[in-house]
């Protein structure tokens, strides 16, 4: 079986400990009422593939939610910094089968406070893999 880019995101936090699991604390294009203290991936468009490459360009955002806008900030900041990394190919393995080459498009900024007084925080980023 063929796992999302998204389910694979959120296996990888999940296998860092920053995340309990996927409709637990961590949702995929979705954001629930409950619970307040929340991860939440959304995709959105992305670069046109190319011809000459295998690898197709995805855009994610990343947000956190929390009625404390401390909580929010630290997650989505522990989260950012998982995604870094130091080699040069930027590549992560999200899972055993689901890898990705990571750019960071911004550090994590407050996106709104929501209508039942929670902030947002999130950053962007895109990545190039091999998983549709």
């Amino acid at each position: 079986m063929c796992n999302t880019l998204l389910l694979d995101i959120v296996q990888y936090f999940v296998s860092l400990g920053l995340a309990e699991d996927d409709g637990v604390d961590c949702f995929r294009d979705f954001s629930p009422e409950d619970p307040d203290d929340v991860i939440v991936l959304y995709e959105y468009g992305s670069s046109a593939p190319t011809s000459f490459d295998a690898l197709v360009k995805r855009s994610v955002q990343i947000t956190t939610r929390s009625r404390d806008p401390d909580v929010a900030r630290e997650k989505a900041i522990k989260l950012y910094n998982s995604l870094k990394t130091y080699d040069q190919a930027n590549r992560i393995d999200f899972t055993s089968s689901s890898w990705g080459q990571v750019t960071l498009r911004n550090a994590p900024f407050k996106i709104k406070i929501d209508e039942n007084d929670r902030f947002v925080y999130g950053f962007n980023v895109g990545i190039a893999t091999t998983v549709y």
